[in-house]
């Protein structure tokens, strides 16, 4: 998606989009920034839907839900503030028995196709069924019109990719003439059976009985039957979603970190993502190592000190230390402090030299662990702290 005019600042792309789209690599706190981006939308009054894609559970946790499945799940009121957050995880295979019994003639034509064995198999093995009931679920939640703003977490990397590619080769495929030779107007069972002779031989058709079921013929005739009302209605909705991908209202949001093997990552999935026609509108950096501003170091007297203030709980936890062990760890701790500072103040540099003026959130690292749900309302505070014109916000960042 190519933008015309000024980049977006972050609260514009808060309070302008209809969808964000945020992607990265795994590992990266791709799920937390987008939990932390709905709720940042909703606090200013949107109803907001929050789909993730990835198979994941950790979304759940992080909003305080027990699980996540296909329905839509309102949050507790006292996370979103004024607006409201219907947050799901795609499951394919309901997605597509939906799909089939909403686009089908009659109800009673859905339920014998569902039933179907054939359709069975396919619906649930066909590579790439993930990706494009995804887009089937973002074409719903659309035409629902029940929602200010769509956020969908994406799976890592390479699945995003196919994710954001699969419209495109969904309205194609449905109009190839392979596609179409399966779904011709019904004719007599053996002309449709010669010319599935034809095409694949009698040695084919033989291990596909043999495979599935003595009823293949019949199972492949009633599927292709069926879905010959249903091709029109999957190239629509591909087209339909492939330019909501590319409106104007569109944003997208690319979480990574600063270390050398996420820096590389990113600028190789930002050169797949522009060869695709994307250009993120925002970057995350999460877990920056900010502190600390200067080098620092520890002597025996330093410490000895501290373990003279030592409560007799902490006398017992270190009785097997004395001050000059003691300095060796400080000192390697500080050592190691400093070195990921450098280390990260060298990715925020790349990351900035690939990005040009498009903006930034840098995120800190916690300094001890935290639960899912304190990571994404850290998030909401440095999304609300960044102000127009400011490329980096320092805030605490998920684990």
């Amino acid at each position: 998606m190519h933008w015309q005019g000024d980049v977006l600042s972050v609260k514009k792309i808060i309070s302008e989009s209809q969808i964000v789209v945020v992607v990265g690599s795994g590992g990266v706190g791709k799920t937390t920034s987008a939990c932390g981006l709905a709720l940042a939308s909703a606090r200013t009054g949107k109803k907001v839907a929050l789909l993730t894609i990835d198979p994941a559970k950790r979304l759940a946790q992080a909003l305080g839900l027990d699980a996540l499945n296909n329905q839509p799940q309102a949050l507790h009121a006292d996370l979103v503030g004024e607006g409201a957050v219907d947050a799901m995880m795609l499951e394919p295979a309901e997605t597509f028995d939906n799909l089939i019994r909403s686009a089908v003639a009659t109800e009673a034509l859905g339920e014998k196709l569902l039933k179907n064995r054939l359709y069975q198999l396919i619906a649930r093995t066909l590579g790439g069924m993930q990706e494009y009931m995804a887009v089937e679920k973002l074409y719903d939640l659309t035409e629902s019109q029940r929602y200010d703003m769509i956020v969908v977490d994406t799976p890592p990397s390479v699945n995003a990719l196919v994710f954001l590619d699969a419209p495109r080769r969904m309205y194609t495929f449905f109009s190839d003439k392979i596609v179409r030779f399966f779904v011709r107007e019904e004719k007599k069972k053996s002309n449709f059976i010669k010319r599935m002779k034809d095409k694949v031989g009698d040695v084919a058709i033989s291990v596909l009985r043999k495979t599935l079921s003595e009823t293949f013929m019949d199972d492949l005739i009633e599927m292709a039957t069926a879905f010959q009302s249903l091709f029109v209605t999957f190239r629509r909705r591909g087209e339909t979603v492939e330019r909501l991908l590319r409106a104007r209202g569109t944003n997208f949001v690319l979480v990574t970190g600063p270390d050398p093997l996420r820096v590389q990552e990113a600028s190789d999935y930002l050169t797949i993502l522009r060869q695709l026609g994307v250009d993120p509108n925002l970057w995350i950096v999460n877990r920056v190592h900010c502190s600390p501003d200067k080098e620092c170091s520890f002597e025996d007297s330093d410490v000895q000190e501290w373990i003279d203030a030592f409560s007799p709980e902490e006398e017992a936890a270190f009785a097997d230390m004395n001050a000059t062990s003691l300095c060796k760890e400080f000192n390697a701790a500080a050592q190691l402090a400093t070195d990921l500072k450098q280390r990260d103040d060298l990715g925020l540099r790349q990351i900035k030299q690939l990005i040009g003026g498009t903006p930034m959130i840098r995120v800190e690292a916690f300094t001890e662990e935290v639960e899912d749900g304190q990571a994404v309302e850290q998030f909401v505070q440095a999304l609300n702290s960044f102000d127009q014109g400011l490329t980096v916000t320092q805030a605490a960042t998920p684990k």
